[in-house]
């Protein structure tokens, strides 16, 4: 009976290091958990940040074209320049159309 208790002791004692150690596993797993979900919200926080700015900047571009626009359409000097973006190509991508613009500017002149 001695050598079945001296091994049930040393099996108990296995099965309780094996199960701290997992438990440390688990443990350390949670908290490397929980870093990773804060990473990842902090991440799409700022790509959400990032298409705002993204957004302002086209509005703000879109703003002063439209401003520039309708300064060449205004002044018969800066006529010239308008009729040469027209025949470059036109308003960019997002943009008043520059064929109504001439239009305006033939039309009030």
């Amino acid at each position: 009976m001695g050598t079945k208790s001296v091994g049930l002791r040393r099996l108990h004692a296995a099965t309780a290091a094996g199960l701290g150690m997992v438990a440390g596993v688990i443990a350390a797993v949670a908290a490397q958990r929980g870093t990773l979900d804060a990473i990842n919200r902090r991440l799409e926080r700022l790509e959400e940040q990032a298409g705002n700015q993204q957004r302002a900047n086209l509005a703000m571009q879109q703003r002063q074209h439209w401003e520039l626009l309708s300064k060449a359409i205004d002044d018969p000097e800066l006529a010239e320049v308008l009729d040469y973006f027209e025949a470059a190509g036109g308003a960019p991508m997002g943009t008043p159309c520059a064929g109504v613009a001439a239009g305006c500017r033939t039309g009030g002149a």
